[in-house]
C-alpha cells in the first residue's frame, strides 16, 4: 500500500507524462465529431481531392463518408457486401500510399492553430474503410477477408492509434502464421504510445497457438518495457491488466523494467501498475 506521499508523486509523474506529451502534440479534441469539424476547416486539400476521382464517381462514396451513418447500418443495407469490401479495400491501400508518401498533400491552414499530422481528414478516411471491413468481421460476413495481410501491415506505418488497432484487429482475424506474427511484433515497438498496449492485448490470443509464438510475444513485451518512450512505457503498464501473464511471466517483465529505473517518472508507473496485479511483487526489491 502506497503511502499519501508516494501517491502524491506518482500523480505527478502522470501527470507530468501525459500533460509534456499533449502539450507536443497539440492534439487533444474529445468529441470525435469536433474533432473532425475542425479537420474539414485545417486539411488542404478540401473535397478529398486525393482519393482520386475513381472514388469519388464511385455509388458508395457518398454513404462511405457520412459519418453519421454507422458502419454496421451501411452493412446491414448494403445490397452487394463483396463491392463494398473491395472499395474498402481500395480506399485504404489508396490512402495508405499517399499518407506515408507525403500526408496526401494536407497541410496546415496559415490561420489556424491546429493541426495534427497523425489525425487528419485522410486518417479519417482509412478508419471508417478499416471500421467498415471490422463490422463484417463481427457481423459474421467473411467478405473482410478481401485485403490482405500485406496490405495491412503497410497500413500498420500509418502512425494513428486507431488505424493501428483496427489492422492489427483484421490481422489476427484472418489468422497468423509464424511469419507474420514476427512481422507484427518487429512493428510493434515503432506504434502510436496510445497503440501498443491495445496491440498486444490483441496479439496475445494469437500468442498461445504455439509455445514458439508465446516466446517470441513474451520476449517482445519485455523489450517494450525497455523503451525510452515514457508515453509509450506507461500505456503498456496500464494495459498488463488486459493481458494474460503467469506470475513467472510477470516478474520477468518486472526485472525487464529495471531499466526505467533511471527515468523516475516511467518507474513509479511501472511499479504502481505492477503492484496493481500482484501486491506482493516489490519492483524496489526486484531492482535493487
Amino acid at each position: 500500500m502506497f503511502n499519501l506521499r508516494n501517491q502524491f508523486f506518482l500523480i505527478m509523474s502522470l501527470v507530468m507524462i501525459f500533460t509534456g506529451r499533449e502539450l507536443l502534440r497539440n492534439s487533444h479534441v474529445k468529441s470525435t465529431n469536433q474533432k473532425k469539424a475542425i479537420l474539414l476547416e485545417v486539411s488542404r486539400p478540401r473535397k478529398y481531392s486525393y482519393v482520386g476521382k475513381d472514388i469519388k464517381i464511385n455509388k458508395k462514396w457518398d454513404d462511405f463518408r457520412n459519418y453519421k451513418l454507422p458502419t454496421m447500418e451501411l452493412i446491414e443495407t448494403s445490397k452487394d457486401l463483396s463491392n463494398m469490401a473491395r472499395f474498402s479495400r481500395h480506399v485504404a491501400n489508396r490512402i495508405t500510399a499517399c499518407l506515408t508518401k507525403n500526408l496526401c498533400e494536407q497541410i496546415p491552414d496559415k490561420d489556424s492553430p491546429y493541426f495534427d499530422y497523425h489525425h487528419t481528414e485522410a486518417h479519417d478516411l482509412l478508419e471508417r474503410a478499416l471500421s467498415i471491413l471490422v463490422s463484417m468481421k463481427e457481423s459474421g460476413h467473411d467478405e473482410y477477408k478481401l485485403i490482405t495481410q500485406r496490405e495491412l501491415l503497410d497500413i500498420l506505418k500509418v502512425n494513428n492509434e486507431s488505424v493501428q488497432s483496427l489492422a492489427i484487429e483484421l490481422l489476427t482475424a484472418k489468422g497468423i502464421s509464424d511469419d507474420f506474427f514476427e512481422m507484427i511484433l518487429g512493428q510493434i515497438n515503432d506504434l502510436h504510445p496510445d497503440a501498443i498496449g491495445s496491440a498486444y492485448a490483441i496479439l496475445q490470443e494469437s500468442s498461445q497457438l504455439s509455445n514458439v509464438m508465446r516466446d517470441k510475444y513474451l520476449l517482445s513485451l519485455k523489450k517494450s518495457f525497455k523503451l525510452n518512450d515514457g508515453l509509450k512505457v506507461v500505456n503498456l503498464a496500464r494495459a498488463l491488466k488486459n493481458i494474460q501473464l503467469e506470475k513467472d511471466d510477470l516478474l520477468d517483465i518486472a526485472r525487464a523494467s529495471c531499466t526505467q529505473k533511471s527515468i523516475e517518472q516511467n518507474y513509479r508507473v511501472i511499479k504502481f501498475y505492477l503492484q496493481s496485479l500482484d501486491d506482493k511483487l516489490f519492483l524496489d526489491k526486484i531492482c535493487t
